[in-house]
C-alpha cells in the first residue's frame, strides 16, 4: 500500500502582499514537492486578517488545513547574539527560565518570546550564535483566530527573517554552506538582510523602506530599434529609480564592508593562497530574492553602487514542482518571490 504524502501550507503575511504555497513532503528531502502558490495583493491596509486569509487560501486547490505562518507583526522584535558573550543569559535560556525582558533588555508585557541556535548552514552544532524572537501575543492570536474561523490550524509561526534564513539554508549544497554569504530578501516595502560565514549566520536585519512602497517600473519602451535603443531605455529607467536604489544600497553597504574586512583578516592569516582567493570571491555577489528582485532598474543600480553583482536566488531550486501547477499557475515565475512562505513550510516539514 502506498503511503500518501503529507501537506503543509506555508503563508507569508507581507506588508504589500500575502503569499501562500502548498508543499508535499515525506520522510526524506527527495519526497518534497511544491504543489502550487497563491498571491493576494493588500490594497487596503485596514483589511481584516480574516478577509486577507480567506482571499488567499480560497485559490489554493488543496484539502490541507495545516498552516505554517511567517510575518513581521507590529511590535515584533528580533535579536541575534553570541552565547559566549552572555553566559548568564544562556544559563537562563537552557534552563527555560528566560523571560522576554531578559532576552531584549526591556520590559515586554504580553509577549511570547523564543530563543534558539541560529541556523548552522554547515550542520555543526557547536556554534555559539543564538536568535531571540519576540512576538506580541495579541498579533499571534489574531492570526490563529482568523485561521480557526476558516477551519484551518496554525501549526507554526515564525518571524520573517528566520523563515527566509530557513529557506536559504535548505536550498544550499553542502559545499555552498561553508562559504560566506550575503542574502537580501527585497519586499516592496521592506527588506531582510542575512549574512554569515563559516556556515553560521552573523547578521540578521529587517529594514523598513524610508520612502514607502517601491512602484513597479514603467512598461519598457519599444526596443525594436535595436540594442542602442534598448540601452537608452535602460539608462532612463536607472535614472528614474537611482535615488531609491541608492538608499537601499546604503543599508546593505555596512554589512558588505564588514565582510570585506573579515576577508582581509583571514587572507593575511592563511597560508593557502587559493583558499583566501576563494573566500574573497564569495563576496563578489549578493543573493537576492523577493518581489523587488525582479525590478531590473533597482537591481542594476544597487549592484553598480556596491560594485557587487546581484544574483537571483530561487528558494525552491532544489526540489521538484508539480507539472499541473507549473502549467496552470505559472508557478515557475512566482517561486523566486516566495522565500518566507517557503522557509516556514520547510521548517514545519523538517
Amino acid at each position: 500500500m502506498l503511503r500518501r504524502k503529507r501537506q503543509i501550507i506555508g503563508i507569508d503575511l507581507g506588508a504589500a502582499r500575502a503569499k501562500a504555497i502548498v508543499l508535499d513532503y515525506g520522510r526524506t528531502d527527495d519526497d518534497i514537492c511544491i504543489r502550487e502558490a497563491a498571491v493576494h495583493p493588500l490594497r487596503d491596509p485596514d483589511e481584516p486578517m480574516g478577509d486577507v486569509l480567506r482571499n488567499l487560501l480560497r485559490s489554493l486547490r488543496t484539502r490541507c488545513r495545516d498552516c505554517a505562518v511567517t510575518a513581521w507583526p507590529t511590535g515584533a522584535m528580533l535579536r541575534i547574539f553570541d552565547a559566549k558573550a552572555e553566559p548568564a543569559l544562556m544559563k537562563a535560556v537552557r534552563a527555560e527560565r528566560a523571560k522576554p525582558s531578559d532576552l531584549f533588555d526591556e520590559d515586554l508585557e504580553d509577549y511570547i518570546a523564543e530563543c534558539g541556535p541560529a541556523a548552522n548552514l554547515n550542520g555543526k552544532s557547536q556554534d555559539s550564535m543564538f536568535v531571540a524572537c519576540g512576538i506580541p501575543r495579541r498579533q499571534l492570536n489574531t492570526v490563529r483566530d482568523a485561521l480557526r474561523k476558516l477551519r484551518y490550524r496554525l501549526r507554526l509561526f515564525q518571524l520573517t527573517p528566520v523563515a527566509v534564513l530557513n529557506a536559504f539554508t535548505a536550498s544550499q549544497t553542502d559545499e555552498a554552506r561553508t562559504r560566506q554569504f550575503l542574502v537580501v530578501d527585497f519586499g516592496t516595502a521592506r527588506m531582510t538582510i542575512l549574512a554569515g560565514h563559516g556556515g553560521s549566520v552573523r547578521v540578521m536585519r529587517r529594514v523598513e523602506f524610508p520612502f514607502g512602497e517601491v512602484p513597479e517600473p514603467p512598461i519598457p519602451a519599444d526596443t525594436s530599434g535595436g540594442a542602442e535603443m534598448e540601452s537608452d531605455a535602460n539608462e532612463a529607467l536607472d535614472l528614474i529609480f537611482s535615488g531609491l536604489a541608492d538608499q537601499l544600497a546604503e543599508e546593505i553597504r555596512p554589512v558588505l564592508d564588514s565582510f570585506q574586512m573579515h576577508d582581509h583578516t583571514e587572507e593575511k592569516g592563511t597560508e593557502n593562497a587559493s583558499s583566501a582567493q576563494e573566500s574573497t570571491g564569495a563576496l563578489q555577489r549578493i543573493f537576492v530574492c523577493g518581489a523587488l528582485s525582479k525590478h531590473a532598474p533597482m537591481m542594476r543600480r544597487i549592484g553598480a553602487t556596491l560594485k557587487t553583482e546581484c544574483v537571483p536566488w530561487n528558494p525552491f531550486g532544489h526540489i521538484a514542482a508539480d507539472r499541473i501547477a507549473l502549467k496552470e499557475f505559472t508557478l515557475h515565475r512566482e517561486l523566486q518571490f516566495l522565500p518566507a512562505a517557503a522557509g516556514a513550510a520547510f521548517q514545519y516539514a523538517a
